[in-house]
């Protein structure tokens, strides 16, 4: 009965420091991991007028709440989406530069974008909170951390 103990104290003690390797192992691949996707969730409701600037009460879109790093940029539509988007460059003082519709080139002396996503069929002209998440997730934006 004494082994039996022994036994079992020796096992959780191995599968304890597995464990905690295991965990550090993660972390630490994690941290090498130089790219990050925009999430649903750093879209608000909103819309850019032409110059850039945030337009008080349009409901019609989505945008970005924040200035985003144009730094390894890559923008994928999904197949059959049901939406167009249009990016917004900015210089380093966060000061406009130009607007690109469907397109992910970086224009010449951009630091920061914005994106702004707009339905082709939404029929009242107003996205809903339960509807933000299914047109930003079909826009995949991953720039360098």
């Amino acid at each position: 009965m004494r082994k039996n103990r022994k036994l079992l104290i020796v096992v959780f003690v191995l599968i304890a420091v597995l464990s905690v390797g295991l965990i550090c192992t993660v972390c630490s691949l994690n941290r090498n991991i130089k790219t990050r996707d925009i999430a649903w969730t750093e879209y608000s409701v909103g819309a850019f007028d032409e110059s850039g600037k945030i337009v008080e009460d349009d409901k019609s879109s989505l945008i970005t709440k924040d200035f985003i790093t144009v730094e390894g940029m890559k923008i994928e539509l999904e197949e059959d989406a049901e939406i167009t988007y249009k990016v917004f460059f900015y210089n380093e003082d966060q000061e406009f530069i130009s607007s690109q519709e469907g397109e992910t080139e970086i224009v010449e002396g951009a630091k920061y974008m914005r994106i702004q996503i707009t339905p082709t069929a939404d029929e009242d002209g107003e996205i809903s909170l339960l509807e933000k998440s299914g047109y930003a997730k079909q826009l995949s934006v991953t720039v360098n951390k």
